[in-house]
């Protein structure tokens, strides 16, 4: 069980705001079994020690729908948050989206079905970065094997707030993404090159956006599992 806490709302008072976003790893069986849920514990600020005012656990099947997921869509539920006696305390307004690259992560793993051949946290013994040397080597994030003109893949991935780097020049959708595209390249393409794979950065920001590069590979991975399975 994963733990993570929200900021301390010092100005709500008793109509408690966060807008805090939180970026979950989970597997599809996670994101499709009925028993898979969230739980949030609110607590009050406390002089010595905090202590719990309300707790609601939600599950996943009832705030996302089969369209939302595959959609890259948020969708908001209102729950009810219960006090340590079981009484009603008060709602809290709760918003969920699965992003599509992590949907493609997480299901690499279905992908030999469709006769693409992949493997995760893949060993290699050249990826690394050139300013550093090679002590630093480490697994491409997924390898896909014999994707391009027979040669495997090493795709790396990326997820960057889209708020990095807003404080200089004007800001620009995705930019993030497309300047963490760029800097991978710079420091892994020649590697891959050099020892006969190709290196594809696979960039998003956690609004959604997707780097020209992740969204051609989805669109080939798309083409090759309609192909092979339907």
């Amino acid at each position: 069980m994963r733990r993570i806490r929200t900021r301390v709302d010092k100005t709500g008072g008793q109509n408690h705001t966060w807008n805090d976003k939180f970026l979950f790893k989970v597997t599809p069986e996670f994101l499709t079994s009925k028993t898979s849920g969230i739980c949030v514990e609110i607590y009050a600020v406390g002089t010595f020690c905090d202590h719990i005012v309300g707790t609601v656990r939600f599950l996943i099947s009832n705030i996302l729908s089969f369209d939302f997921v595959n959609g890259n869509r948020t969708c908001f539920s209102t729950v009810q948050s219960r006090r340590p006696s079981k009484s009603f305390y008060r709602v809290t307004n709760i918003g969920a989206t699965v992003m599509a690259a992590e949907l493609h992560v997480t299901e690499s793993v279905k992908f030999g079905r469709a006769g693409i051949s992949v493997k995760k946290e893949a060993p290699v013994n050249f990826l690394t970065d050139p300013q550093e040397g090679r002590s630093t080597l480490r697994p491409a994030d997924v390898l896909v094997y014999g994707w391009v003109g027979g040669k495997h893949v090493c795709v790396d991935l990326t997820g960057i707030s889209p708020l990095v780097g807003l404080g200089v020049g004007d800001f620009t959708v995705g930019q993030a993404a497309l300047k963490a595209t760029s800097s991978k390249m710079s420091k892994h393409e020649k590697a891959c090159s050099d020892n006969q794979h190709v290196f594809i950065p696979f960039a998003f920001d956690t609004f959604g956006f997707l780097a020209p590069e992740a969204v051609t590979l989805l669109k080939r991975v798309q083409k090759v599992m309609h192909s092979n399975v339907v």
